[in-house]
């Protein structure tokens, strides 16, 4: 499922193709991906309209219409953004397409259908209405406000930093890597953790989601010492080549080293 580097940088594309254009019309082909919309109202809010700047809350992009609100974009398992020129075909499992007056256009595509698009007045809404925790990178989630959500909590760490009504936009994947970087093993509860432990842990939560954005949340990019392209039944710690161990916390599977991630 993308997550919070994954929709930053689907962010940045969508920025670099999409802003200052208008918007001709607006093709639902999945009524399914809509969320709490008719297909109707998705065209008058945005018909004739242009996207003028974006934001990113956790998992979901926000784009922003000129004087009227937002679209709201959730990639679910498989979603992407592809923007097409020169008549250019749209992709395979493309559910909502926008047309721009000067022939571009730009494709939501979802396989999985688990994605969504809607409409919302701003950020602040949506994060009431979905109950969203600041965003991992958001400048207010400092050491302060990190340790106040942290802090004493019982459930394990690894959960918690999933939890996206705690933190949006850390998901099992970087969740994972925050982990293995901070040496911290997942099933430790959070009460556990000291105060060095959960200084680390703050400093890794942010280095590594931004490391990965400068990558362009590209696995072959992503340096070999990340745990990411070790996550496999047979992995092996990037840093000794040990096995890696497997739980399942929350109905997830955490990879992590047990060597190297201590459990508190």
């Amino acid at each position: 499922m993308p997550e919070l580097p994954d929709v930053e940088t689907f962010r940045r594309y969508f920025e670099s193709t999409s802003l200052g254009r208008t918007i001709e019309r607006v093709d639902v082909l999945d009524r399914r991906m809509l969320d709490d919309i008719s297909p109707r109202k998705l065209q008058l809010a945005l018909a004739k309209k242009k996207f003028t700047d974006s934001v990113r809350c956790g998992k979901y992009l926000l784009a922003n219409v000129s004087n009227d609100g937002s679209l709201t974009l959730h990639f679910g398992m498989t979603g992407y953004l592809a923007y097409l020129t020169d008549g250019q075909e749209p992709p395979r499992h493309t559910r909502v397409l926008i047309q721009f007056t000067n022939g571009d256009r730009l494709a939501f595509v979802n396989q999985r259908i688990f994605g969504r698009v809607g409409l919302v007045e701003d950020a602040d809404r949506l994060r009431e209405l979905k109950s969203l925790g600041p965003d991992a990178l958001a400048s207010n989630l400092d050491l302060d406000a990190f340790r106040k959500i942290v802090a004493g909590r019982i459930g394990k760490i690894k959960a918690i930093l999933m939890n996206q009504k705690l933190i949006a936009g850390i998901g099992n994947i970087y969740s994972d890597e925050i982990l293995f970087q901070a040496g911290v093993h997942p099933e430790t509860r959070a009460r556990d953790l000291d105060e060095a432990a959960l200084k680390h842990l703050f400093r890794s939560m942010k280095q590594v989601l931004e490391e990965v954005i400068e990558c362009q949340a590209d696995s072959r990019k992503i340096p070999e010492s990340f745990l990411l392209s070790h996550r496999s039944r047979d992995g092996r710690c990037p840093k000794d080549g040990k096995k890696l161990s497997r739980a399942k916390i929350l109905g997830r599977t955490a990879y992590f080293c047990p060597e190297h991630q201590f459990k508190k």
